[in-house]
């Protein structure tokens, strides 16, 4: 949420500043336009002058000093009737910050504002995710040894080559290992990766993955029926489970 809201000011922040930042000052006001025709006619008479002084044609110059004589009385007035001196660098910002400073500055506090709280939720939400990780990965051992030792009753129960499986508790039983062990194993695996690195990750999850595979293909025999395939798969995947739990053990030494 911390982070939500940060982000949420940090647009509105932003919006604000680059509306006022491009401000002109004066916007389409009477003595706005008054100011900008003042430095038009400023910038003529400047360049007539700077003509005047370069020609030598006699003719050029009486036409340059008749511009000159209409340029020089076109001062530009106010609502006020005082004539309007064209805008100057320091004066424009001097408007600019009478008209658009306060926003502005407004929108750069909400952008520094909105900084600080993304930053903040950022953090905490790391800091969230992190905890639960570890948590994960704290239970991965003790869930090993559960898959393990279910795996095993799996195959104490099922594999009797003289007795045919009762193949709905195969399914319901299967189901609650998968549920119980299989499914938080999962969710908590990407710890061991950032505990132990890539290769241990490897080390560990490839058994296991291996005995996820064959616990799946043990429920579908037990819907489909196919009776015969249910206790292989069951002793592969005990025999996998137990890789895995050594793995995790060897790497959690290893790291320790």
């Amino acid at each position: 949420m911390q982070r939500m809201i940060g982000l949420l000011l940090l647009s509105l922040g932003t919006g604000i500043a680059a509306v006022f930042g491009a401000w002109l000052p004066g916007g389409d006001s009477a003595d706005h336009r008054a100011r900008m025709e003042a430095q038009a006619h400023l910038d003529m008479a400047t360049r007539v002058d700077k003509d005047l002084k370069k020609t030598t044609d006699e003719s050029a110059r009486k036409q340059l000093t008749a511009l000159a004589g209409k340029v020089g009385p076109m001062a530009p007035k106010g609502a006020d009737g005082k004539p309007l001196a064209a805008p100057r660098g320091a004066d424009g910002v001097s408007m600019w910050a009478g008209e658009a400073g306060l926003p502005f500055g407004l929108g750069v506090l909400l952008v520094i504002i909105g900084v600080v709280l993304a930053r903040r939720g950022i953090s905490a939400e790391a800091a969230a995710n992190h905890t639960d990780s570890a948590t994960s990965g704290t239970a991965t051992g003790p869930l090993l040894e559960q898959l393990v030792t279910e795996t095993a009753g799996l195959c104490a129960q099922y594999t009797d080559k003289d007795e045919l499986p009762d193949l709905m508790a195969v399914r319901t039983d299967v189901e609650r290992v998968q549920q119980q062990i299989v499914s938080p194993l999962v969710e908590g695996r990407g710890q061991i990766s950032q505990e132990y690195g890539v290769a241990a990750y490897a080390e560990v999850f490839v058994p296991f993955s291996a005995a996820e595979r064959l616990l799946n293909r043990a429920w579908s025999a037990s819907v489909d029926e196919y009776v015969d395939e249910i206790a292989p798969c069951l002793v592969k995947a005990s025999a996998s489970a137990q890789q895995a739990l050594a793995a995790y053990q060897l790497v959690s030494k290893q790291a320790s």
